[in-house]
């Protein structure tokens, strides 16, 4: 896990040094200054504790260079097959590869569900922006979300994960 964050945060920083030397906005780009996200998407349960689940995603926050966004957000996800509820809250790290109408992103966030299931929230993605407008795009992202969920019985209790690929389409405001 913490591999996974450094090495992040070294790609990240990385991209953005290299990359702020370049043109800062192409007319469908993105501007410094506030950023809004709101998602719907599908995660497909995989492994032993893997289900299915419906999801809703908003994160707003900062663009703080024209490949850097960092916000928080909250989300719901519905696991049809046990009608449980999960509400992550996160941290929302992004990177755009470039500041063109067309783009592509890796996105990170990582935080805490509570609700039915409770636990560790972590969801990396990768995906594409599509600018419409100055301030409306469109974004389709795929990726893994881990959400561990902590059970108890009488006797025993532990913690699992109930991870899954998920797929994305969300507008940018």
């Amino acid at each position: 896990m913490k591999k996974v964050v450094l090495v992040f945060l070294f790609f990240t920083v990385s991209l953005i040094t290299i990359k702020a030397q370049s043109e800062y906005f192409d007319g469908n780009g993105v501007k410094k200054g506030y950023r809004g996200f709101v998602d719907l998407g599908y995660t497909i349960g995989i492994g032993d504790y893997g289900e299915g689940r419906f999801e809703m995603q908003t994160s707003h926050g900062y663009q703080f260079l024209p490949y850097f966004y960092m916000g928080v957000g909250a989300g719901m996800s519905y696991f049809h097959e046990s009608k449980a509820v999960a509400v992550p809250i996160f941290a929302d790290l992004r990177a755009d590869f470039f500041n063109n109408s067309i783009t592509p992103f890796v996105d990170f966030k990582v935080g805490y569900s509570v609700a039915d299931v409770t636990g560790f929230y972590m969801s990396p993605s990768l995906g594409c922006r599509f600018g419409l407008k100055e301030n409306l795009a469109l974004n389709f992202s795929v990726g893994y979300t881990m959400q561990k969920y902590d059970w108890e019985t009488y006797y025993f209790n532990g913690t699992e994960n109930c991870g899954g690929l998920n797929i994305r389409l969300g507008v940018e405001f």
